[in-house]
């Protein structure tokens, strides 16, 4: 018993070590229980041997013989079942301290152990994180190694990494992106090194000629690694890109899951000296190609741009394609050239496409594609055919100042721009013709970018300008719809000739108040009210025919299909 007092006490100091404040300090009753425990068997034998026999206490008087004996035995029964009663209830209370005692422990224990195995899980991830940069810092040095082999093995590390700093729970989502983002840009600083062989350092330069035929073996095997080291990986940065299906029907939302799409892509600057292909992808944030030289094809084809792209003076010296893709927000082309092939086919771009003085050496198609916000190409020239055919275009168009080599044709565009409406309603007009116009159902519309919010408005007055434009004789314009609501400039230049000058008239249109405006335009454009439309009879309901060749004009109705 003095042992497992002693044990119990023990056990008490140290709990109260552990959990200062978890329990009072104990009652007497339990720092004094044996003493207690030993007074109260001595005071109860005591009391049972003395009180019934010497004295009268609580015994019934006038008793003698054999019922005074029974007297007596029953009352130091009766002392001696009281005194055992008082020690089991002490008992009682000190084996429940002992268990709440013992709990404590059980419970700092287990505390104590959770403590120790978050510590040892930091350290882990301490650990991990610290190898995981030593390993970055390796494979960015590779990266300037001259062996390919090394370089190639350096880019297939970074890559890993980043699918590890993406995959670690341990951190949150931002931390994550940010180490990935880090490591991203090394990779894109590497598409952005020049070539270090010299018959290529000036690839970048106008008409510069091929220079393979003056190169010796080394070098040709020297290009032949690096082009493969870098398009392995952009290889590598695509298969991680959120893949979108050219099937991705209309109106779907489209998340990228914490995929490479995330990141910012800076290729400025760079030489692509290979053949570039992006398909089937979304680029959730910005990507750069600005200043950056295509010495190959260059296709872009059904991809979704969630921010800006950017393609300032950039060259592309070999066809050049972009299809059925996306673009949310703005798309610069400005001061680029394009030395072969162009095509700017079946897509949309729901913001501003600019390409202000840039240059196309060959032929340029634009075709069966969106322009929800402002398109401009002021101060651009084209030097071969150029095909502007089955598009809608939104906000403010923009051929200012633009000289083309050789002929334009202009098909079947609607222009609907209007510095009176924002970009909600600016969809609203866009969709109708759209929807009932089946030279428009080239590509889907996901409401993700028709729903918009933006209260934006074109920043020019005009809808469509060709203000001091040379545009040559063989030049086509047909079925061109204007909006009645826009502002037009066809004021061209004849400074080269043959030119076209516009046979430009007056006309007249009533609009649904009944108020009569005056357009000057080409005679043979037609003027429409773009709030016009009659649903049940699926037309314009006042729509302006062109008056030359025609003899006469009206303001009659228009089929939708004429």
């Amino acid at each position: 018993m003095l042992k497992g007092d002693h044990s119990f006490h023990r056990r008490w100091e140290i709990v109260l070590a552990d959990n200062k404040t978890s329990i009072k300090k104990p009652p007497f009753y339990i720092r004094w229980f044996f003493p207690i425990l030993v007074l109260l068997g001595l005071a109860g034998g005591a009391a049972a041997l003395w009180i019934p026999s010497g004295t009268g206490w609580l015994r019934q008087s006038g008793l003698s013989g054999e019922a005074e004996q029974k007297s007596i035995s029953d009352l130091r029964l009766h002392v001696l079942y009281i005194t055992g009663g008082i020690i089991a209830v002490l008992t009682l209370l000190q084996t429940n301290w002992k268990n709440q005692v013992d709990r404590l422990k059980i419970d700092a224990d287990i505390k104590k152990n959770e403590q120790d195995a978050e510590k040892n899980e930091r350290d882990h991830i301490r650990q991990v994180h610290t190898e995981r940069r030593s390993r970055y810092a390796k494979a960015v040095e590779q990266l300037a190694d001259e062996k390919s082999a090394v370089r190639l093995g350096g880019i297939y590390t970074l890559v890993g990494l980043v699918d590890e700093w993406l995959a670690e729970e341990t951190l949150p989502y931002k931390k994550r992106f940010k180490e990935g983002q880090i490591i991203v840009n090394n990779l894109c600083a590497y598409i952005r090194t020049p070539l270090q062989v010299d018959s290529y350092m000036d690839l970048e330069l106008d008409n510069h000629p091929d220079p393979n035929d003056d190169l010796s073996s080394e070098e040709k095997i020297k290009i032949q690694e690096e082009r493969e080291i870098r398009q392995s990986l952009l290889e590598e940065v695509k298969s991680r890109l959120t893949t979108i299906s050219k099937d991705t029907p209309s109106h779907t939302v489209i998340s990228s899951n914490e995929s490479w799409s995330n990141f910012k892509y800076d290729f400025s600057n760079s030489i692509f000296f290979y053949p570039v292909y992006f398909n089937n992808a979304l680029f959730e944030n910005s990507i750069n190609f600005s200043k950056s030289t295509f010495c190959d094809v260059a296709y872009f084809d059904n991809l979704h741009f969630k921010e800006e792209i950017n393609f300032y003076k950039t060259k592309f010296k070999n066809i050049t394609q972009i299809n059925s893709s996306y673009f949310y927000k703005t798309a610069r082309f400005s001061g680029s050239k394009f030395y072969k092939q162009t095509d700017f086919y079946r897509s949309v771009f729901a913001h501003d496409f600019i390409a202000n003085e840039s240059k196309f050496y060959s032929s340029c198609t634009v075709a069966d594609s969106i322009f929800a916000g402002n398109f401009t190409f002021k101060s651009s020239y084209f030097n071969g055919p150029t095909n502007v055919y089955n598009n809608i275009f939104g906000g403010s168009t923009e051929f200012k100042d633009v000289e083309f080599g050789d002929s334009l044709n202009f098909e079947d565009i609607w222009f609907i721009g209007d510095n009176s409406i924002n970009m909600r309603q600016r969809w609203e007009r866009i969709k109708i013709i759209y929807n009932e116009f089946p030279s428009y159902s080239k590509i889907s519309l996901p409401e993700e970018i028709t729903d918009t919010n933006e209260t934006r408005t074109p920043t020019s007055v005009f809808s469509l300008n060709f203000k001091d434009s040379i545009i040559p004789r063989t030049s086509c314009f047909t079925s061109i719809y204007l909006s009645c609501y826009g502002k037009y400039d066809f004021n061209t230049s004849d400074a080269k000739f043959p030119a076209v000058k516009f046979n430009l008239i007056s006309r007249d249109f009533t609009l649904r108040s009944g108020k009569v405006i005056s357009r000057i335009v080409p005679a043979t454009f037609y003027i429409f009210d773009p709030d016009s439309w009659d649903k049940e009879k699926q037309k314009y309901t006042r729509m302006s025919k062109p008056t030359w060749p025609l003899d006469s004009s009206n303001n009659g109705e228009e089929n939708k299909t004429e």
